[in-house]
């Protein structure tokens, strides 16, 4: 397993904060999660928040790589 830390770095009043990995694991709704990919590969991983005074909502996403690197020696 790939384990990574994820940080939101969101401002305002966020009634909700709902990350998804890509991986088929249930949505979480932590501001700062730890996430264990179950395998290796290319993940994308989106963050969801919502502001509760204002109402705005916004989202971004990455793609994350769990492949191990693969070293050549001549």
């Amino acid at each position: 397993k790939k384990t990574f830390s994820f940080t939101n770095t969101s401002d305002g009043n966020l009634s909700t904060i709902l990350w998804r990995f890509g991986d088929q694991t249930p949505t979480v709704a932590l501001r700062d999660p730890v996430h264990s990919f179950p395998i290796s590969g290319a993940f994308r991983t989106r963050l969801f928040v919502e502001d509760y005074i204002t109402g705005c909502k916004d989202s971004t996403s990455a793609r994350i790589l769990t492949a191990e690197p693969k070293l050549n020696n001549p």
